[in-house]
């Protein structure tokens, strides 16, 4: 028997979604990002929240995308 996902859709997990898990399951209370790695940059956190969930903005690495850790949903930035 398989056990369920645990993703917010109910989708199978991905790579990301277990090590998301993985690091919550072991206590980590910080940001992670949508690749499912914690977030120890500070400066790529925006002070900014999510329209759909509420949840964090991270700014991804290409600087034109901001990703919201909760829901995976990703807007552009202005600039």
């Amino acid at each position: 028997m398989t056990a369920e996902p645990r993703t917010w859709d109910g989708s199978c997990e991905t790579d990301a979604d277990k090590r998301f898990f993985a690091l919550r399951d072991s206590g980590y209370t910080g940001l992670i990002s949508l690749d499912g790695w914690p977030v120890d940059d500070p400066e790529n956190v925006f002070d900014a929240h999510c329209p759909f969930c509420g949840g964090v903005m991270v700014e991804a690495e290409d600087r034109t995308t901001v990703l919201c850790v909760a829901c995976k949903t990703d807007a552009q930035v202005g600039r």
